[in-house]
Parts: structure tokens; C-alpha cells; sequence
């Protein structure tokens, strides 16, 4: 049998020293665990945005948040020094579904991170490269945290459970959005209860044991109000929790669609106030786009009078502070459209506080049908085609510039091959985000446009800009 050392790399935006973004590694974890109860020889889980890991395994499993993670993931594994990789996470699904694309050989993920990489996401390979039977693994909606949450020191555990921790709630949407990463157009499926609620216990424990008095837990659910029967009982559950503590507090924030938060409000309207109750003080609606053309061509499903009255209810018949995520800047959106999705966000900002957390949107990330090339004849030209694949190439030729991906990060050649469309975007963001109580921190371009001499200097100047 084969050991693994479990490891969270340093955010791609971390300071040269010191701490880096420090949250709840929930998928790490969740990997974590279900080797545990497998029996598989877990030597350790380390996070290296608390401090620097020795890694002690045969092999090394690192957690892929996301695309501008890839140069940090590579650079770590070229330190590894014959230690088996071993990657997972939403992007490695992304990866490693399209095999060959513009005339690559081998995988993308092999491609990117060695030919001796072991996909952590495939059960059947990472089982074989580890001497573990398959047949024990627990399936990830029954699987707790516990056997992962007992291997963190409480010097770590503090550090987590002080700020917003990450809780695995649900997995799966119904939606199935063009520029989405996530593996959705499937029914959203919740954890076994008895395991949420097993693993909520231990977490207030734990946190009552270092001093604490609260969790704020952002609920890691695409979306929240699919399922509104489930949130209601997992609410029940949450509130029983904090009457049998009454000294301590569960805040909670979550993401919705507006489409199914309106149609919750309409026939589920308990569960709303059931999860208001049991703490949760903030919604964030994905608005991603300020026109119907630009909808429906991203396959949102929104209409105006949704993303309104969605966030009029929330925060003016449930009490809670409505967050605008506004994903826009896609490939065909006009100044027009641009126009149209900053003045919603300004006006739900003065009518209703609306929180703006305004995000560029970048179509060719790994995981979205983009990517994939995967959208119907109709839905695409073949000069579209030849642009994404074109960006694909440049992204895996130098995959430093994955950090343009960054939906923080304003538009290069790279995500946007029109200049006017970039300068476009670029002034409508800029807009957005000086509004009041904006959270996002945009991020200067990066391509192949810009000189070594900028680029270094761009990378300097993300030092400290984590987005929530």
C-alpha cells in the first residue's frame, strides 16, 4: 500500500512569507476522509497558506481550487522530487475530459502537470495507485469530515474555524450555464443529514473547545433554493443545533438562482424563513448578465423581473442582505449590455443595499462547455471555434497565463480577442466596482501582450487580493 500526504498549495496570490488565504479545505478533506475510512495510509493533510509542508507520503494529493491555481499546482509538483502526483478537483474534471484538442498529445492533465499524474477525481485510478479497494470507498454524499477534521492541530483548526469556513451541503444544478466550470445540468443531491448534522456537531464542539463563540459558515451549494424541502430540513437541523447551544451562533450565507429562489418564495416559502432562522443573513444572486439575448445565450435562465423581485424579497420580506454576483463581459456582449448590467447592479445597490460583487467573464475555463468546444452547430461558428481553440493553445503553451482566468482579473488577449470588447469591459467593471460595498478586487490583464517587465509587476501587485 501506497502513502499520500494531503495538500492544500499556496494561493497563486500569497505574499512571499507569512500566511497565505486561509479557509476550510473542504474538498481536500472530503478526498481526505473517504481514503481514511477506505483504509488507506494517510500520512498527513497540510495546508501550505499556514506554513510550508514537507510532504512525508509516497504520494502527494493536491486540491485544484480552480484555473489560476494551475501555475502554483506545477510549480509544486516540479518540487516534488519523485514523489507521485496525485490532482484533484473541479478543474481536473474540466481537464481531463478532453483528451486531445488541438492537435496535443495525451491528456491536458498530463499535458499540464507530467505524464505520471493520477487523476484524484477517478476512484478506479486513484484506488489502483494506492492499494486501496474501491469497493470501500464511501460514496462522497455519505462521507463526514471527522476522520480528516481530527488530523488538523487546534492551532490550525483556530485559524479556520475563526473565519467564514466552508460546509458541504450539496452538490449538483440543474442549470447547465455556457461559462460555468462546474459539472452541473444534473438534479442538485444533498448529503446524507445524519452526516451534515454529525459533522455540524463536531465543528461547534471543536470550535466551543478553542474559545470560540460563533461559525460562519458559507454553504457550498451552487444553489441553495433548488431543493427547498432539504434546505428546510437541514434549517431544523441547524436550529436544534444552536437551541441545545444557546451561547454560541451559526451564521450562514449561501448562493441562489434567482429563477429558483422567486419560485421558492412562491411555494416554499417556509423554507426561506426556516433557513433565515437558523442564521443565514445572505443570498447572492447570479444575475451574470444585464439583457435577455445575453440569457440566453449564456443559458442562464433569468429574466429582469426575477433578479428584481429576488432580491426586493430578500431583503425587504426576509430581512437578509442580497449580494449581486454580476459574471459578465462574455465574448458577444455589446456596450449596450454592459451599460444595462451596471445600471442594474447601481440600481438594486441604492434601492435595496445590494451587495456588487462584479466578475469578468472568461468562456475558455476548464470544465465549461466552452472549453469542451462542446455547444451545439447552431449555438457557434467555426471562426468562433478556431478563436477558442487558438486561446486554448496559448493557455497550454505557457500555462502561467492561467492566471488570466481569474474572474477577478480584467480581460487580455487571452480571454477576449476583440481589443474593443476588452476596453469595454474593462471601463464597465471598473464602474461596478466602485460602487458602494463592492467586494471584488480586480485584478490587472495578463497576456502575452504585455511585456515580462509588466507582467512580474502585475503579479506583484495581486499579492494579497483574495477574492471571498
Amino acid at each position: 500500500m501506497k502513502s499520500i500526504s494531503f495538500l492544500q498549495s499556496r494561493h497563486s496570490y500569497a505574499p512571499p512569507e507569512g500566511q497565505g488565504h486561509v479557509y476550510t479545505n473542504t474538498s481536500l478533506w472530503t478526498a481526505a476522509s473517504r481514503v481514511i475510512e477506505a483504509g488507506g495510509d494517510v500520512a498527513q493533510i497540510c495546508d501550505e497558506n499556514l506554513r510550508y509542508c514537507e510532504p512525508e507520503g509516497d504520494a502527494v494529493g493536491i486540491n485544484l481550487l480552480g484555473a489560476p491555481y494551475i501555475p502554483t499546482v506545477r510549480s509544486k509538483i516540479e518540487s516534488l522530487l519523485g514523489k507521485r502526483p496525485i490532482v484533484g478537483g473541479q478543474i481536473v474534471n474540466g481537464l481531463a475530459e478532453v483528451q486531445t484538442l488541438i492537435g496535443q498529445q495525451g491528456s491536458q492533465l498530463q499535458t499540464l502537470f507530467g505524464q505520471n499524474v493520477v487523476n484524484g477525481n477517478n476512484d478506479t485510478e486513484l484506488c489502483a495507485y494506492l492499494g486501496i479497494d474501491p469497493a470501500k470507498m464511501p460514496d462522497v454524499l455519505e462521507t463526514s469530515l471527522i476522520p480528516a477534521y481530527e488530523r488538523i492541530s487546534d492551532e490550525d483548526m483556530y485559524e479556520y474555524l475563526s473565519r467564514e469556513i466552508s460546509f458541504f451541503l450539496s452538490r449538483g444544478c440543474a442549470k447547465r450555464c455556457n461559462f460555468c466550470a462546474a459539472q452541473c445540468g444534473t438534479k442538485e443531491e444533498y448529503r446524507d443529514f445524519n452526516v451534515s448534522e454529525k459533522d455540524l456537531r463536531y465543528l461547534v464542539r471543536r470550535a466551543q473547545s478553542l474559545g470560540l463563540k460563533e461559525l460562519d459558515m458559507y454553504l457550498s451549494s451552487l444553489d441553495i433554493m433548488q431543493t427547498p424541502d432539504k434546505l428546510k430540513r437541514f434549517a431544523l437541523i441547524v436550529q436544534r443545533i444552536k437551541k441545545e447551544n444557546p451561547d454560541f451562533e451559526i451564521k450562514m450565507r449561501g448562493l441562489a438562482g434567482a429563477p429558483y429562489f422567486v419560485k421558492a418564495n412562491r411555494k416554499n416559502p417556509d423554507a426561506i424563513r426556516e433557513i433565515v432562522k437558523a442564521g443565514l443573513y445572505s443570498i447572492g444572486f447570479g444575475v451574470d448578465g444585464g439583457t435577455p439575448e445575453v440569457w440566453k445565450r449564456e443559458r442562464k435562465g433569468n429574466t429582469e423581473d426575477d433578479c428584481i423581485d429576488s432580491i426586493l424579497l430578500t431583503r425587504e420580506k426576509y430581512g437578509i442582505t442580497p449580494e449581486i454576483l454580476m459574471v459578465f463581459g462574455h465574448q458577444k456582449e455589446t456596450e449596450e449590455s454592459l451599460k444595462a448590467a451596471l445600471d442594474f447592479t447601481k440600481e438594486m445597490n441604492e434601492k435595496y443595499d445590494a451587495v456588487p460583487r462584479p466578475h469578468i467573464a472568461k468562456d475558455i475555463v476548464p470544465g465549461s462547455r466552452y472549453w469542451a468546444n462542446n455547444l451545439k452547430d447552431n449555438e457557434t461558428t467555426d471562426e468562433e471555434r478556431a478563436d477558442r481553440a487558438m486561446r486554448i493553445a496559448v493557455l497550454m503553451n505557457d500555462p502561467d497565463y492561467f492566471l488570466t482566468l481569474d474572474f477577478a482579473r480584467l480581460p487580455s488577449s487571452v480571454s477576449h480577442s476583440d481589443p474593443i470588447l476588452r476596453r469595454l469591459i474593462d471601463k464597465y467593471a471598473k464602474s461596478i466596482a466602485e460602487l458602494p460595498g463592492n467586494t471584488t478586487q480586480l485584478l490587472d490583464p495578463i497576456g502575452p501582450e504585455f511585456s515580462n517587465a509588466k507582467f512580474i509587476e502585475t503579479l506583484r501587485n495581486d499579492i494579497g487580493k483574495f477574492d471571498r
